[in-house]
């Protein structure tokens, strides 16, 4: 027995394999559910088929293109009421609008009396109810007694007649211009100033005819709205032009009352008036200067003779009969004495008089001027007013032309107006439904099969919980895999038996020696005897294991016994019908020798020992001395002993046997045991200090697992005989 530490799993593998899938492994996933694929894409293929030939209405779809008269230039006048469209991407967009408005499909369904047409007016439709309210009704109509009984509460069961009010005229035809609009679609040719006009309806006939008309319609359309547009610009033009017409009659006689009523003025008199005005304030001026002066002459005189110094009198007054009398002053006595004061007087009083004289004329200029400053402001606002008369009286006259000129033309081209749109290309009548486009479904039916299937592949894939590569059960375990053993075809246990004895070349006889040969180099100085078969639940096929891989050891001249660990189920027995013996308690009991206890299979060549049915608790059986007694002596007889023992997570007789072999060997069925119970059972031996020795994949399906595992597997399968 060998002693082993407690392992701990490794749980880091499994985790990255459930988030993430390389290229290789994403072919090969799919690959393997190719027949889950198949599958969708069949059943969306027959839906898509059965919708198109069943279900789905014939719709055929009719064009009428229009083209739009448009003009580029920007035209700022009365000429925009009768002229063509700009084409500007929204004048564009507003004629789209116009082609789908209400209006025009209000007009189309009188014009074709489409409210007749039960395909737009539903009204007209027998009423039936569908699914829905038939499986509403009779769940009500079961539903409905019990209540009532309990209740009192009366369900309705939708059996009785509802009082719907009838349609009115305004709701049948908002219901039909719906459905129309539902059936038309307009769409303007791209990098082009074309309409396209498409109906779908359920008779090509029918398309063609709407289109046809909805694109008149929207001719006269344009037309009436020219003619109100002008009938209007010429009323209004027509009432304007008599209202500027009166306008400029009263401007041009307030130019003539204006006139008549005041002085002739005009700008020449004005600039006369200005220079006059400009003379008389330099004189002024000039005068102002002169009158300083006189004033000045005035004071000096009149304080030298206030001083009575006569030469100084004389010097002042600058006068040349003074100057004359002032030499004989001395000598001349009193009569020159007065003679000069007389002079001086007179040249004072002539002074005085001069300076008074001065000052008249400046206060005569001063007046002149006000005088003519008040004649040119009135003159000056008579000529603004006059100049404002005139140039209203001229405003209105150019206003009263001009719309005039507008409305005459206005009124000529009232019968000459033209549409902004022709019919480029009539609607032709389909041949071909063009809804539904079966060739289109039936294509996204396959797309969608196809992605449905990947889906659940993908995800059955990234939802798996068990094994199916030794790689990831060695990632996920932390355990070597000692072996990879694929299944047989026999059914049968018995089956199974022959087969391994009649096929020692099979790809089962060789994964099972390559197994032998691991367990054996696994410890090439002291190769175990006693080794035990393990697995988490039942079925994994470790008893078929078992017998495989003692026939094996016995293939190469190994003395080897198996003995039947699991006493309860006893499904080793299973194998062998003929002279079965079935001792294992009569022989740990020591009722009789180990050989007479044994079994020996001549087909496998092997000695087994079989349970007996019996009362005893397996627990103490395997706990008991005498057991580790009896396998002592089987050490001394056999090469190899292999026990099957019961699974580890249903009972715990495996944990107590694996502490009295040599080795476990832990099998783990290929896609099928799940990674937690292998978890589970791995911690199960870790908590008693058994070790696990290696890990058997079992079962494994080589046609299924060579799309996991690759191509080597594949080519072993050929290599091998079955």
């Amino acid at each position: 027995m060998n002693p082993s530490p407690r392992i701990t799993p490794k749980l880091g593998a499994a985790q990255s394999h459930g988030t993430a899938l390389d290229l290789d492994h994403l072919v090969k996933v799919l690959w393997q559910g190719k027949w889950r694929i198949g599958f969708w894409v069949f059943v969306c293929c027959v839906a898509a088929l059965v919708y198109v030939t069943r279900i789905a209405t014939p719709l055929y779809t009719a064009t009428t293109d229009l083209a739009l008269d448009t003009q580029d230039e920007n035209i700022v006048s009365f000429e925009n009421v009768v002229s063509g469209i700009s084409s500007d991407y929204y004048t564009i967009q507003t004629e789209l609008e116009t082609l789908r408005s209400r209006n025009l499909m209000r007009d189309l369904v009188e014009a074709l009396r489409l409210d007749e047409d039960p395909e737009f007016n539903f009204w007209l439709l027998p009423a039936s109810p569908g699914l829905v309210d038939q499986g509403l009704g009779f769940v009500l109509g079961i539903v409905a007694p019990p209540v009532r009984m309990l209740t009192g509460i009366e369900v309705p069961t939708g059996a009785e007649e509802e009082d719907t009010p009838p349609p009115t005229e305004r709701q049948i035809r908002d219901d039909t211009i719906n459905a129309v609009l539902e059936k038309i679609s307009v769409a303007s040719v791209r990098d082009s100033r074309v309409f396209r006009i498409a109906v779908r309806t359920e008779d090509p006939e029918k398309s063609a005819r709407i289109a046809d008309r909805l694109a008149e319609l929207y001719i006269l359309n344009q037309l009436e709205v020219k003619f109100d547009a002008t009938e209007q610009a010429t009323t209004w033009l027509s009432a304007r032009v008599a209202d500027l017409k009166a306008e400029l009659e009263t401007a041009e006689n307030d130019v003539k009352t204006f006139t008549t009523d005041m002085d002739l003025v005009s700008v020449q008199s004005l600039e006369a008036l200005n220079r006059q005005l400009k003379d008389f304030r330099d004189k002024t001026g000039d005068l102002g200067l002169r009158q300083e002066t006189l004033g000045a002459q005035v004071r000096n005189l009149e304080s030298a003779a206030a001083e009575g110094d006569r030469t100084a009198m004389a010097a002042i007054a600058d006068d040349l009969r003074l100057d004359q009398i002032l030499p004989r002053l001395a000598t001349g006595g009193d009569a020159i004495a007065t003679a000069f004061d007389v002079r001086f007087g007179q040249v004072l009083d002539r002074a005085r008089l001069e300076q008074t004289r001065n000052a008249d004329q400046i206060g005569a200029l001063r007046r002149s001027i006000v005088e003519i400053e008040t004649q040119v402001e009135t003159q000056s606002a008579d000529l603004v007013k006059l100049e404002e008369l005139q140039r209203e009286a001229e405003a209105s006259r150019l206003i009263y032309e001009y719309f005039l000129s507008r409305l005459k033309e206005t009124s000529v081209q009232a019968g000459i107006q033209q549409a902004d749109s022709h019919v480029l290309s009539p609607a032709v009548i389909p041949r071909d439904a063009s809804s539904p486009r079966k060739a289109v479904l039936m294509l996204t039916a396959l797309i969608i099969g196809l992605l449905i299937g990947v889906a659940l592949t993908l995800f059955r894939e990234l939802g798996r919980s068990n094994f199916r590569q030794a790689d990831e059960l060695e990632q996920t375990t932390g355990v070597g895999v000692v072996g990879t053993i694929p299944n047989t075809p026999s059914r049968t246990r018995n089956r199974v038996l022959q087969f391994m004895a009649s096929k020692p070349n099979s790809a089962m006889a060789e994964a099972v020696r390559n197994l032998r040969t691991s367990i054996m180099l696994s410890n090439v100085d002291s190769p175990p005897q006693i080794i035990m078969v393990a697995s988490s639940i039942p079925g994994e096929g470790k008893t078929t294991l078992s017998l495989a891989l003692a026939h094996s050891f016995a293939g190469v001249g190994k003395r080897v016994l198996v003995i039947e660990g699991d006493i309860r189920r006893r499904t080793l027995r299973k194998y062998f019908t003929k002279d079965r013996r079935e001792n294992l308690l009569a022989l740990v009991q020591e009722k009789m020798p180990l050989e007479e206890a044994v079994m020996h299979d001549e087909q496998l060549g092997i000695d087994l020992l079989l349970s007996e049915p019996s009362s005893v608790n397996a627990a103490d059986f395997f706990t008991s001395e005498r057991l580790v007694s009896m396998l002592a002596r089987a050490r001394e007889r056999y090469d190899i002993i292999l026990i099957d023992t019961p699974p580890v997570l249903i009972v715990p007789d495996a944990r107590i046997v694996g502490q009295l072999v040599d080795a476990v060997i832990y099998v783990v069925r290929w896609d099928a045991t799940l990674r937690n119970m292998v978890q589970q059972g791995l911690e199960a031996f870790a908590s008693v200090g058994v070790k696990i020795n290696g890990m058997v994949l079992n079962q494994v399906d080589i046609r299924k697992a060579t799309h996991y595992s690759g191509n080597y597997q594949k080519y072993g399968h050929k290599y091998y005989a079955r």
